[in-house]
Order: C-alpha cells, then sequence, then structure tokens
C-alpha cells in the first residue's frame, strides 16, 4: 500500500511512518520541515508541504492509495490548523482520485460524557483548557462530513509515550467507560489497520485504555 501521512516529524505521525514501513508499505512523509525529518528508509519518501497550501497538498497527494493526517497544534489559542487541513486534503483526494483518508481528532469534540469521576472530571478539564482546539477539531469534523472521501477520525484520549500494546478499546460512540490515556503509539497502529480494514467509514471512534 502507498500511504501518505501529514505531520509526520513526531508524536502520532512518526509513529505512523514507522509501523508503516515496518509492515512493508511504502509512505511518503510530508511534512513542513524535511530538514527536521531524521528517519532513512528505502521506502521512504519525504516531501516539503504545508496543509495550508492546496496546490502543494494535492500534488504530494497524487499517487497514495491511503491519507493519514496527524497534525499537532503546539498552542492554546485559536486555531484554523484542522479545518484547514480537513478542507485542503479531502480537496486534493476529490481531484487526485484518492479515496481512504484517517484524520487524527480529539476527544471531547462531540460533548462526549464521562463514565465515572475521573473520566468526566478529564472531560470537564479538556473542555475548559483547549477549547479553541475542540472547536476546530468540531469545524474540521463537519469539513469532512460533507466531503465525498472515506474518511474517519480517531478521537484520542490523552497521548502517553508508552509503548504499542494492541491492548485498547474502541467506542464508536461516546468513550470507551473509564479511559483516559491511549499511548501514540497504539493510536498509529489503530490508525493504519483502520485505513485497511474500513470498520468506522465516515464515522469518529474514540480509542483508550
Amino acid at each position: 500500500m502507498k500511504l501518505i501521512v501529514f505531520g509526520a516529524n513526531r508524536g502520532v505521525g512518526r509513529r505512523a511512518v514507522e509501523t508503516a514501513l515496518a509492515e512493508g508499505h511504502e509512505v511518503t512523509a510530508a511534512v513542513r520541515a524535511p530538514e527536521r525529518m531524521m528517519l532513512k528508509h528505502e521506502r521512504l519518501r519525504v516531501a516539503q508541504c504545508d496543509v495550508a497550501d492546496g496546490a502543494r497538498v494535492s500534488e504530494v497527494i497524487a499517487g497514495h492509495d491511503v491519507a493519514i493526517a496527524t497534525l499537532g497544534e503546539r498552542s492554546r489559542g485559536p486555531t484554523t490548523l484542522y479545518s484547514t487541513a480537513a478542507k485542503t486534503i479531502s480537496a486534493a483526494m476529490a481531484e487526485r482520485g484518492v479515496n481512504r483518508l484517517v484524520f487524527l481528532s480529539n476527544f471531547g469534540v462531540l460533548g462526549e460524557r464521562g463514565r465515572g469521576a475521573a473520566q468526566t472530571m478529564l472531560l470537564f478539564m479538556v473542555k475548559r483548557m483547549i477549547r479553541p482546539t475542540l472547536d476546530d477539531h468540531r469545524r474540521a469534523l463537519d469539513t469532512l462530513a460533507a466531503s465525498q472521501v472515506d474518511w474517519t477520525a480517531v478521537r484520542a484520549t490523552p497521548l502517553t509515550d508508552g509503548p504499542a500494546t494492541g491492548a485498547y478499546r474502541i467506542a464508536a460512540d461516546g468513550l470507551p467507560p473509564h479511559g483516559s490515556s491511549i499511548s501514540r503509539g497504539d493510536v498509529a497502529g489503530f490508525m493504519l489497520a483502520e485505513a485497511m480494514r474500513r470498520e468506522f467509514v465516515r464515522m469518529a471512534p474514540a480509542i483508550a485504555y
């Protein structure tokens, strides 16, 4: 499979690239700063790309089977990163005939309710602390829903640097009961697996331990 990963320099994106290469796929890492991509592999191509540049997104996405978007905004202030990426990537996919997109989202974006005191408090805190981020993730979901691509948006709970275990839970709606974290490696593994098995097409499943 030929896949392109937007936001591949760090976090879930870096793990997705590593996992995909280990599984034998051909990978394009689409990043704003190619010089920061230290990973080298015969099946890895690194392409400079800013997701705000629709023409460039269309150029680099051509010829791929799957697009994976794992973008992250470090600021907690107002942002349009996620909605812009959803718009440019889905438009480029429609233009280039690429149909499968797996997009990293965030728990809390759907107004979920917690199961148990700890999860309820976690949701309360995230909605207070990163409200602008959640608002833009919501706009991104609306953009994807209006598109023609087969998308899946993964609502990740708080991310850790723990190892990939494969022992996580998935909730199509709401959140896995009492789930409060997930490793970046397991999110990457789930996104790659979902790209192929297509169990949650045009849905936004949540993932947690």
